[in-house]
Protein backbone atom coordinates (compact mmCIF):
# COMPACT_ATOMS: atom_id res chain seq x y z
CA UNK A 1 0.00 0.00 0.00
CA UNK A 2 1.17 3.58 -0.73
CA UNK A 3 2.00 5.36 2.30
CA UNK A 4 0.20 8.73 2.86
CA UNK A 5 -2.06 8.42 -0.26
CA UNK A 6 -6.06 8.50 0.31
CA UNK A 7 -6.92 5.24 -2.26
CA UNK A 8 -9.99 3.76 -2.80
CA UNK A 9 -9.69 0.07 -4.16
CA UNK A 10 -12.65 -0.44 -6.36
CA UNK A 11 -14.24 -3.91 -7.93
CA UNK A 12 -16.93 -5.12 -10.09
CA UNK A 13 -20.82 -4.65 -8.99
CA UNK A 14 -20.57 -8.67 -7.70
CA UNK A 15 -18.40 -7.03 -4.82
CA UNK A 16 -19.72 -4.49 -2.16
CA UNK A 17 -17.80 -2.18 0.08
CA UNK A 18 -16.61 -3.64 2.87
CA UNK A 19 -16.04 -7.07 0.93
CA UNK A 20 -12.31 -8.34 -0.05
CA UNK A 21 -10.43 -9.65 -3.98
CA UNK A 22 -7.88 -11.87 -3.87
CA UNK A 23 -4.65 -10.92 -5.88
CA UNK A 24 -2.23 -13.20 -7.15
CA UNK A 25 1.55 -13.25 -7.45
CA UNK A 26 3.11 -14.47 -10.61
CA UNK A 27 6.61 -16.84 -9.37
CA UNK A 28 9.21 -17.67 -11.66
CA UNK A 29 9.79 -20.99 -12.34
CA UNK A 30 12.39 -22.93 -14.83
CA UNK A 31 13.59 -21.30 -18.03
CA UNK A 32 10.27 -18.54 -18.95
CA UNK A 33 7.70 -20.53 -17.45
CA UNK A 34 5.76 -18.69 -14.29
CA UNK A 35 2.88 -19.57 -12.24
CA UNK A 36 0.03 -17.93 -10.59
CA UNK A 37 0.08 -17.95 -6.88
CA UNK A 38 -2.22 -16.27 -4.46
CA UNK A 39 -1.53 -13.49 -3.50
CA UNK A 40 -2.86 -10.42 -1.12
CA UNK A 41 -6.38 -9.84 0.20
CA UNK A 42 -7.60 -6.22 -0.41
CA UNK A 43 -10.48 -4.29 0.96
CA UNK A 44 -13.06 -2.68 -0.77
CA UNK A 45 -13.86 0.80 0.08
CA UNK A 46 -16.00 1.58 -2.40
CA UNK A 47 -17.85 -0.52 -5.72
CA UNK A 48 -17.24 1.23 -8.93
CA UNK A 49 -20.52 2.88 -8.98
CA UNK A 50 -19.88 4.83 -5.83
CA UNK A 51 -16.39 6.31 -6.88
CA UNK A 52 -15.93 10.07 -8.00
CA UNK A 53 -13.95 10.25 -10.40
CA UNK A 54 -13.21 14.55 -9.43
CA UNK A 55 -12.77 13.55 -6.36
CA UNK A 56 -9.31 11.61 -6.51
CA UNK A 57 -6.27 13.17 -8.26
CA UNK A 58 -4.57 10.10 -9.82
CA UNK A 59 -5.59 6.84 -11.43
CA UNK A 60 -3.40 3.26 -10.84
CA UNK A 61 -4.51 0.47 -12.87
CA UNK A 62 -3.04 -2.73 -11.64
CA UNK A 63 -2.25 -5.19 -13.71
CA UNK A 64 -3.75 -8.93 -14.14
CA UNK A 65 -6.62 -10.73 -15.74
CA UNK A 66 -9.22 -8.49 -14.36
CA UNK A 67 -9.02 -5.59 -16.52
CA UNK A 68 -10.48 -7.88 -19.04
CA UNK A 69 -13.41 -8.46 -18.03
CA UNK A 70 -13.67 -4.57 -16.40
CA UNK A 71 -12.77 -2.91 -19.42
CA UNK A 72 -16.61 -3.92 -20.33
CA UNK A 73 -18.19 -2.41 -17.43
CA UNK A 74 -19.24 1.61 -18.85
CA UNK A 75 -19.13 2.72 -15.66
CA UNK A 76 -15.47 1.73 -15.52
CA UNK A 77 -14.39 3.34 -19.07
CA UNK A 78 -16.53 6.39 -17.69
CA UNK A 79 -14.11 7.09 -14.72
CA UNK A 80 -11.02 6.35 -16.99
CA UNK A 81 -11.77 9.11 -19.86
CA UNK A 82 -12.59 11.52 -16.85
CA UNK A 83 -8.69 11.01 -15.97
CA UNK A 84 -7.83 11.53 -19.31
CA UNK A 85 -10.23 14.38 -20.22
CA UNK A 86 -9.11 16.33 -17.26
CA UNK A 87 -5.19 15.23 -17.99
CA UNK A 88 -5.02 13.99 -14.46
CA UNK A 89 -2.37 10.91 -14.12
CA UNK A 90 -3.06 7.86 -14.66
CA UNK A 91 -0.74 4.21 -14.27
CA UNK A 92 -1.20 1.51 -15.80
CA UNK A 93 0.38 -1.82 -15.25
CA UNK A 94 0.98 -4.59 -17.56
CA UNK A 95 -2.38 -5.89 -18.69
CA UNK A 96 -4.25 -2.56 -17.62
CA UNK A 97 -3.10 -0.98 -21.00
CA UNK A 98 -6.07 -3.40 -22.31
CA UNK A 99 -8.47 -0.62 -19.97
CA UNK A 100 -6.83 2.10 -21.91
CA UNK A 101 -7.79 0.93 -25.37
CA UNK A 102 -11.20 0.11 -25.02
Amino acid sequence: MLSGLDTSPASTASKKSGEFVATCIHDFEGDQTYTEKRGHNFALNATFDQIKAEDYDALVIPGGRAVEYIRLNPRVLEIVRHFAIAKKPIAAICHAAQLLGA
